[in-house]
């Protein structure tokens, strides 16, 4: 069984912080216009990548390699469907 951490793609402030900021730049943007709202949740997403490519070059198993890219799917999942919902409710 993994564990949380194990899930994480980088340590909890690597991982956290900069979701956190990700959001709140995906909150502001929206009042301003979508494709500056989808700035911060690409730059976390493509942060991620790079620490996911940086551990399947050390030696990831399959297992955790699932888990890690499921936890980027749900974290970004509430962009990805706001900017959905914007985009066919216009």
């Amino acid at each position: 069984m993994n564990s949380f951490k194990d899930c994480l793609p980088a340590s909890y402030e690597v991982t956290f912080i900069p979701l956190v900021l990700a959001y709140v730049f995906f909150g502001l943007g929206l009042l301003l216009s979508m494709y500056i709202a989808i700035v911060g949740p690409l730059l976390y997403g493509l942060m991620c990548l790079f620490f996911l490519i940086a551990d399947l070059l050390d030696g990831l198993s399959l297992r955790q390699l699932s888990a890690k890219v499921a936890f980027l799917f749900l974290c970004l999942s509430p962009v990805a469907l706001t900017i959905a919902w914007r985009y066919f409710m216009n």
